[in-house]
């Protein structure tokens, strides 16, 4: 599963909602902060419906800022910054609030998976001038199947393993295989 490569049919609704949010794109980039620690919340109470609705909150307003900055003329290397450690930053805290609901341990390695493979994206560009956004898990990935796993957490427990263990357990080795992947494409662009 891996969202960005339908990202293409999703821009245009994006764009098209974009027009007519009123708020500037630094807002929308803080406001999917912010629900990030909304969804800290719900998920340290094991409140796992409202934790899910803020996950996938978070992913829309973190979706709309760039089509929001490129709507209102406002897109620049200052914001794609700032939406980009806004977004490491709410990738772990919300990993922090799965944590209260699975296996401390497996939710650690797949925040460093997480981050890792996020750093990787960001190192492409610095290094070969293009983003890396491939692999099979990338945020919008991470989003739709967080909010899902924690909806469906309620319902079953397999063995001694809850949904959001099995789905921090994807994370890591999809995580990994991500990063190997794009490790992969960085270190083939800089050889040529």
């Amino acid at each position: 599963m891996v969202l960005d490569k339908v990202r293409h049919r999703i821009d245009p609704i994006l764009d098209a909602v974009a027009r007519h949010v009123r708020l500037s794109p630094d807002a929308m980039s803080f406001t999917a902060f912010a629900l990030a620690f909304v969804a800290l919340f719900f998920y340290a109470r094991a409140m796992l419906l409202p934790a899910a609705a803020a996950v996938l909150l978070n992913g829309v307003f973190d979706g709309l800022d760039g089509s929001v900055a490129r709507a209102q003329g406002k897109a620049s290397k200052r914001g794609d910054m700032l939406d980009h450690v806004l977004d490491r930053y709410a990738d772990s805290v919300i990993l922090l609030g799965v944590a209260f609901n699975c296996n401390f341990y497996l939710a650690f390695f797949a925040v460093v998976t997480v981050l890792i493979v996020s750093y990787l994206g960001v190192e492409a560009h610095a290094l070969s001038g293009k983003r890396d956004y491939g692999g099979l898990l990338g945020r919008a990935d991470r989003v739709v199947l967080l909010t899902i796993f924690s909806a469906i957490q309620p319902l079953f427990v397999i063995g001694p393993l809850t949904p959001l263990d099995l789905l921090m357990i994807y994370f890591i080795l999809a995580g990994t295989i991500t990063v190997i992947q794009r490790s992969h494409r960085l270190w083939r662009d800089l050889r040529e």
